[in-house]
Order: C-alpha cells, then structure tokens, then sequence
C-alpha cells in the first residue's frame, strides 16, 4: 500500500523506514513546520507552584528539558508531569523526570486522566495556537492553566514533485491533528488522491469528514506505535 505521511519532517524518517519494513511505500509529505519560538522563563521559575505539567509533543518536552537546569538541578519533589506521546515521556524521563504518558495519546488522553482530579493550577507546555481543547475544558473544570508555547507550527505546501507522485491516490493518509488537515486543505489535491484517512481521536476524524474525506478511521493514539500496529494488522 502507499502510505502517506504528514508528520512534521524531523519526526519522519524513523517512522517512514518503518513503514517500508512492513512492505510498504512511505510519501513524506510534511503538513506542518515546528519552528522554535522564545519563551519566557518565569513559568519555570515558579515550576513548584504548579500541580501539574502537560507536555503536549517532543519540541515542547526538547525545549522545556532545554532550559531547566538553569532553574532546577533537581526536579522539584511531588511534581507531577503527564506527556503526550512516548517520544515526547521519552525526553523528559531522560532528564530524570518521572513521566507518565497519556493514554491514548491524545488531547481526550490527558483530559481523562486521573491526575485533573486534584489538580487547580496545571503548567500547559505546547505548541502556540494548539492543544485548545485542553484549555477550554480545563477552565470549565475550575482548573487554572498557564501556557508555556515554545513554538509554533506553520503550514507547508506541498513540493511539485509530492503532487505528481500523488496523481497515483495514496490508500492512506496518516494525519495527527486538525491543524495538519487544515494545511493539507491548501494542497488542493484531486479528488480521490486519499482513498483512506487515518487519524488518531474522534475530534480529528469529525474535521476530516468535514473536509470530504469519505473513509475515515479512528487510531488509538497519534505515536508512531499506533499507526505501525494497524498497519501490520492490514500487512497479515
């Protein structure tokens, strides 16, 4: 099968070898740019006042893990830090943080987990513009958020060369967020180009199905691992 992947261009290629493991045709299309942005430290600084940290992907653990040594040789003891996505627990386990990873890894992911029960002041580090599910339902939780955005994700278009290799529909089309579809939006490709559309939350498949995307199906999450396993289950 072809298989199109839309992930940002430094996550791709470990994920395309895998593809092509399973015996199938990888096409790295990158929707999304991660461009770092300058933040702010005073959030953390004052990391200790929170109940919990959300890390929302792998730039927003990279740049968080980046800065706290300057602020916090140790981490402060009782702090509780929920990740979105292995690669991203990952990162902040390997600065010795204990990390647990929502599941699925999804904005529902964190929503659902155990931790907001207790939680009233919670440090959001993300991406700008994104993730604003978890603000909008967190404040009508009572609990308040403080938005730590260390960059920003721009839309890519799509090179000549991807087009034309699109004039043969991809079977699928693995895309992990809405603002990913949005830019897809602007590549303005034939109809048919995407016969199947992955995606990895209820949320994501309603603004595909929005967009005209005929055959949609849910993933368990938006982490490499859950686009690997079905895939091997089609593979069999």
């Amino acid at each position: 099968m072809r298989v199109l992947l839309t992930r940002p261009d430094a996550e791709l290629s470990q994920l395309a070898d895998a593809v092509t493991r399973l015996g199938h045709t990888a096409i790295c299309a990158p929707a999304l740019d991660i461009q770092p942005l300058a933040f702010g430290h005073q959030a953390i600084m004052n990391i200790d006042e929170f109940d919990m940290v959300v890390v929302t992907s792998k730039p927003a653990a990279s740049a968080l893990v980046s800065v706290l040594d300057e602020y916090w040789p140790q981490w402060p003891e009782g702090l509780r830090v929920l990740a979105v996505g292995e690669g991203s627990g990952a990162i902040t386990r390997a600065a010795d943080i204990a990390t647990q990873v929502a599941q699925p890894s999804t904005s529902e992911g964190v929503l659902a987990h155990p931790w907001l029960a207790d939680s009233r002041r919670v440090l959001l580090v993300t991406g700008a513009g994104g993730r604003g599910l978890i603000d909008a339902e967190l404040a009508d939780r009572g609990i308040a958020v403080t938005r730590l955005d260390t960059y920003r994700r721009a839309r890519v278009p799509l090179p000549p060369t991807l087009a034309e290799a699109l004039l043969e529909p991809a079977d699928i089309a693995w895309v992990t967020s809405v603002d990913a579809l949005d830019a897809m939006r602007d590549w303005a490709l034939p109809a048919g180009a995407i016969r199947n559309c992955w995606v990895p939350s209820a949320r994501v498949a309603d603004h595909a199905r929005s967009l005209h995307y005929s055959s949609v199906r849910v993933l368990p999450g938006a982490d490499n691992a859950s686009v690997l396993a079905q895939l091997t289950k089609e593979s069999l």
